[in-house]
């Protein structure tokens, strides 16, 4: 017997019912496989949160995962349900609640295209050039928000807006600006 105590063997062991990697990994795919959209201008909110269809669940998404992995992955296991609601919740940030605000078509697909881009680095130059698209639209919508918020409020004030028709936002300026057109003098650039 010896003076010196024995090392601590707590932690020292995997858990038991850890699900392996490849398992887990399965179930993130089939999750960031499914279309989702972006609050246009909530956005400065919750920049990161993304949206499925209204008329998807989780049971119908856990139902879709069980063919997905019939088909694509047969012979890893297949997660329970709660199992695949518990990574669902701690690991996305997507919700299934209806945006309030209108989504933005040209975001939503300049977005699509970054992350369809974003894993291939033979086309980095084609990705910088939507990341500024990306960036010009915004900056575009945000100063025709500004616009539409200001004659919203009613201000008595002639309203000016600098449009330029280089991402096509014109026809859409427009169209919902017509209500208030009388206040408001445009310069087309």
């Amino acid at each position: 017997m010896t003076a010196t105590p024995e090392s601590d063997q707590r932690g020292a062991h995997s858990p038991t019912k850890k699900k392996p990697d490849i398992v887990v990994e399965c179930v993130c795919e089939h999750i960031r496989s499914l279309p989702t959209v972006t609050s246009h201008y909530t956005r400065a909110k919750s920049p990161h949160r993304r949206y499925l269809s209204t008329e998807m669940s989780l049971s119908q998404m856990y139902e879709q995962y069980c063919m997905w992995m019939d088909e694509h992955h047969r012979g890893v296991e297949v997660v329970k349900n709660s199992y695949y609601n518990k990574v669902f919740n701690t690991r996305f940030n997507l919700g299934f609640a209806p945006v309030k605000m209108d989504t933005c078509n040209t975001c939503d697909r300049l977005g699509a295209s970054i992350m369809k881009l974003s894993g291939d680095e033979s086309r980095s130059d084609e990705l910088e050039s939507v990341r500024e698209e990306l960036a010009k639209h915004k900056t575009l919508s945000e100063a025709e928000q500004a616009v539409l918020t200001a004659i919203d409020k009613g201000n008595k004030v002639t309203h000016s807006c600098l449009v330029t028709d280089t991402l096509g936002i014109l026809n859409r300026s427009c169209v919902s600006m017509q209500p208030s057109l009388q206040n408001m003098t445009m310069f087309i650039l």
